[in-house]
């Protein structure tokens, strides 16, 4: 519900919602690893913790939220394992 709000806050609500955004982010990861064993895509975690960049293209959007996604998990030690498919996955397992 953070990031839905911080998407759409109006004015420079989303200047003080900044201020949160990490530590909320890593929150939420944390409860999301213990909650969806073993495996859960990184699309589905960018997508709910509110990562994207600001573009024209749709698919640019997510493939660059996508991406800072990764980074972002990768800074702080998470698991990432690649599927059959090639999609990236958060391994719970290991958190």
């Amino acid at each position: 519900m953070f990031f839905t709000l911080f998407k759409t806050a109006p004015n420079l609500n989303t200047c003080l919602m900044d201020l949160y955004v990490e530590k909320m982010r890593f929150k939420a990861v944390s409860y999301i690893s213990r909650s969806y064993r073993p495996t859960l895509p990184v699309s589905y975690i960018a997508q709910v913790l509110g990562f994207s960049s600001v573009s024209s293209d749709n698919d640019e959007k997510d493939s660059d939220g996508l991406e800072e996604c990764i980074e972002w998990l990768k800074a702080y030690g998470a698991c990432l394992i690649a599927d059959n498919n090639g999609e990236m996955q958060l391994d719970a397992k290991d958190d």
